[in-house]
């Protein structure tokens, strides 16, 4: 009896230390959820206007961006930074290095 109980304690933390993902470890968002990129969303989904949604069917997807183009940009709490048009041109990276002006 005393075997059994340890033997099924040694396999509860075995499962605790594999856990039961998918092994990515990353959490993607849903569909109406926040993004800042396509990665971010689950699959089949893209990221516009920083809401991860499902593209039109009929429409032809279009870019806001020129993949790897750079521009300014303004930082939360002052400051400039820049960011890059992302792979798929469809979403910016994220404004850095947000250093605070001098003002």
């Amino acid at each position: 009896m005393r075997t059994r109980r340890i033997a099924i304690l040694v396999l509860g933390f075995a499962l605790m230390l594999c856990g039961c993902d998918d092994g990515g470890g990353e959490i993607k968002s849903g569909e109406g959820e926040s993004c800042t990129k396509t990665a971010d969303c689950e699959d089949g989904l893209k990221c516009f206007d920083l809401i991860c949604e499902a593209p039109e069917e009929d429409t032809v997807s279009a870019q806001l961006c020129t993949p790897g183009i750079n521009q300014d940009c303004a930082c939360e709490g002052g400051g400039t930074g820049a960011q890059t048009c992302l792979p798929d041109g469809l979403s910016w990276s994220f404004c850095a290095p947000c250093i605070p002006s001098d003002e």
